[in-house]
């Protein structure tokens, strides 16, 4: 699936028509620095309910509470080995039903890592346009 994407508008509008293609899944985001990664998952968690959702550049890790439901938002642009991917607690939560949205994804090559996961890479066109490509593995 691709998509181009003009706007915050369109983004939203995006990701809000295929919400539950996301849901309790591993999301695995690439794309170079400036992409929209983190717009991205910012929009995918408030439509799934989270409040505040902030970057994790320098704490890593950030874990949203509602209910019952949890998600995760990691970005791994920091790490530089798998030891720092499990002491973060990574592999604890690859094998939950938690949203887990990953940016930077291709530091580690998790694709390899995962039974299923929806890949997401963002390509910024310009300032204003990214062209969103999304590819599934294992559903």
């Amino acid at each position: 699936m691709n998509c181009n994407i003009s706007s915050i508008d369109e983004l939203k509008s995006f990701i809000s028509s295929n919400l539950e293609l996301f849901r309790n899944k591993k999301i695995l985001l690439v794309g170079e620095l400036g992409a929209g990664k983190t717009t991205f998952v910012k929009i995918l968690g408030e439509l799934l309910g989270f409040n505040n959702i902030s970057s994790p550049t320098f704490t890593i890790m950030n874990r949203y509470l509602n209910g019952d439901d949890i998600f995760i938002h990691l970005d791994l642009y920091r790490l530089s080995s798998l030891n720092e991917l499990e002491n973060i607690g990574f592999f604890d939560y690859i094998d939950t039903s938690y949203t887990i949205a990953v940016e930077w994804a291709d530091r580690f090559n998790l694709k390899d890592m995962l039974d299923e996961y929806i890949l997401v890479e963002l390509k910024k066109i310009d300032n204003d346009k990214r062209v969103i490509k999304i590819n599934l593995k294992g559903e």
